[in-house]
């Protein structure tokens, strides 16, 4: 409903799973949008086997998005 809250049923379909290696290297094809518009993304991480060491670190993640014009 666009007010910045994931409620349920606005999801939408999935772009799949990457590991964080993959999505430096592969990256993700999103969509296309018309100019003007707006998309919004929803990012989720999960970790498995995290070892008791690492339980309670932070990380910090610096995104960037390209995109490119299509005629």
């Amino acid at each position: 409903n666009g007010d910045g809250i994931l409620d349920g049923g606005e999801e939408g379909v999935s772009t799949g799973k990457k590991s964080i290696v993959k999505w430096k290297t592969e990256g993700f094809d999103i969509t296309s949008i018309e100019p003007g518009n707006t998309l919004g993304l929803i990012v989720r991480f999960s970790v498995y086997n995290l070892s008791d060491t690492k339980q309670g670190a932070q990380i910090t993640f610096d995104f960037e998005f390209n995109a490119t014009a299509q005629e």
